[in-house]
């Protein structure tokens, strides 16, 4: 019995360090235009609490997103090459496109479309869409926009 229980640790290891690596090399193509990220600098359990230090440190500018400053967030966006939003340590969302756009009623401006990375089950769930689709309404959740040249 004892063989087992250190059988099963050992696969879950396994697995759990498979998920990590798998996850990061997720990561590394998102930003693939971005900026360059190394696998060991997003690695651990929770990549995109990693992630939110290195943005920090790579950011040209860097916004709490709320809905009283969405549209001048939007609008000092268009001055930068890319801009990523990280919401909670669960999403990951890059703006593809400022013009196209749709308008939210939850935000009150046009929300431009982007990719996500959503973090779920231990995974990374891409979707693409307009952002107030990816990123959800506003509310006491944070919300950080990560202008970057």
């Amino acid at each position: 019995m004892k063989k087992i229980i250190q059988l099963l640790i050992i696969l879950l290891f396994i697995a759990s360090s498979s998920s990590a690596q798998s996850k990061s090399s997720e990561l590394k193509l998102f930003f693939e235009n971005i900026m360059v990220l190394q696998e060991d600098q997003v690695n651990g359990v929770q990549p995109l609490v990693q992630l939110a230090s290195i943005l920090d440190d790579a950011a040209a500018k860097k916004i709490i997103l709320t809905k009283e400053n969405v549209q001048e967030a939007l609008q000092e966006a268009s001055k930068y090459k890319h801009t990523v939003l990280l919401v909670g340590n669960h999403s990951l969302v890059k703006i593809i496109d400022l013009n196209d756009c749709i308008p939210s009623g939850a935000w009150a401006t046009c929300m431009p479309k982007g990719n996500a990375l959503i973090q779920k089950g231990g995974v990374f769930i891409q979707r693409t869409d307009y952002i107030n689709q990816l990123i959800g309404v506003p509310d006491g959740q944070v919300r950080t926009v990560y202008l970057l040249n």
